[in-house]
């Protein structure tokens, strides 16, 4: 979480808060599949360490995510970015 707020210029606070700003919604989308691919956490979990949101808004993000990547270059690239500065 802290390697995508600060990717994004934000606060962890930032990306967990519950607001709908593009910015932070792309934040807490990349997070979600982030956790996801490189944790054993439960979908449950990174609903919660997101701003407490539960599984299901988890799985959306990271479905949504994932289609965002297959439709927008940018996007992609940007989240490969952010894993390179985590696998660093």
């Amino acid at each position: 979480i802290a390697t995508v707020a600060e990717h994004f210029h934000f606060t962890i606070e930032d990306v967990k808060r519950k607001g709908r700003k593009r910015e932070y919604v792309m934040a807490r989308k990349m997070c979600a599949h982030l956790l996801r691919e490189h944790t054993k956490l439960s979908l449950k979990r990174i609903g919660q360490l997101l701003g407490g949101q539960d599984h299901t808004t988890a799985i959306h993000a990271i479905h949504s995510l994932n289609d965002l990547c297959f439709s927008d270059p940018t996007i992609y690239m940007e989240l490969a970015t952010i894993e390179n500065k985590i696998n660093s």
